[in-house]
């Protein structure tokens, strides 16, 4: 099953939009099977089409039946995730039949940001930390404040190497600004590892890359967002491992 991809956080359905989904049932017997179809089924908060004929009289060895369809979130769809559940059948030998199964994930995003806004308050589509949680508004698992040169930032996110977080913001936003760096609080942990380096993907597309940040300095980020769907966060550990890698996106702002 094929669904339209993003960034890094897999298939995104946003409200007005729609979405192609594609399966393939091949044949990979000695002989044709007959009658073969195939069924594409949705809860109530996905409406799904057929775009291509979804039966096939008989499917040749080595050949295939494809079925393409539209998917739609219905207004007022709820966010969160929905399965969409895809069923084969087919005859062979004359009087046996056959089936198959398999499930394809869309993730319904919520609203996007509007005006100006912090990220930390808007719903990601998906966050991962390499140690602990990511942390709104505080530095990793809630280490504290996030704090770096000695500076406090009372908005952002703190992360640990490896991280990813993604937000889903449907070309509703032109900028994004930031400060980058390694907490502050590595310093009462060990002198070694605090390492980190920050990147930011539009629809997939690199447009940051901060190269390899150290616990000295931090780095200022401002970048263009125009047009931009889902935007992904990642930060990497720097080249060195991920030991004492507590890093912060300070005043993250669209």
């Amino acid at each position: 099953v094929q669904t339209p991809a993003t960034a890094a956080v897999g298939p995104v359905l946003a409200p007005g939009q729609n979405a192609q989904v594609s399966a393939t049932l091949f044949n990979d017997g000695p002989e044709a099977i007959t009658s073969a179809a195939l069924s594409l089924a949705a809860s109530a908060q996905v409406q799904v089409s057929a775009q291509t004929p979804q039966t096939s009289p008989a499917v040749p060895p080595g050949q295939q039946l494809s079925v393409t369809w539209s998917a739609r979130a219905v207004p007022g769809a709820l966010p969160g995730g929905v399965t969409l559940t895809l069923t084969g059948g087919y005859n062979w030998d004359g009087h046996q039949t056959g089936s198959v199964a398999a499930g394809a994930a869309l993730t319904i995003p919520y609203s996007p940001p509007t005006g100006t806004a912090y990220l930390s308050n808007q719903p990601w589509l998906s966050a991962t930390s390499g140690w602990e949680y990511v942390t709104r508004d505080a530095s990793v698992a809630n280490s504290g404040p996030l704090t770096m040169q000695g500076q406090v930032y009372p908005k952002g996110l703190g992360v640990a190497s490896v991280s990813q977080v993604d937000f889903f913001l449907g070309g509703q936003c032109q900028r994004l600004t930031a400060t980058v760096g390694i907490d502050d609080i590595v310093n009462q942990v060990s002198s070694q590892g605090g390492t980190a380096e920050f990147e930011i993907f539009s629809d997939g597309t690199k447009i940051y890359d901060s190269g390899v940040v150290d616990r000295t300095a931090t780095r200022s980020v401002n970048v263009d967002l125009t047009g931009t769907q889902d935007l992904e966060l990642y930060v990497g550990d720097g080249g060195d491992g991920t030991y004492n890698d507590r890093a912060d996106w300070a005043g993250l702002q669209v």
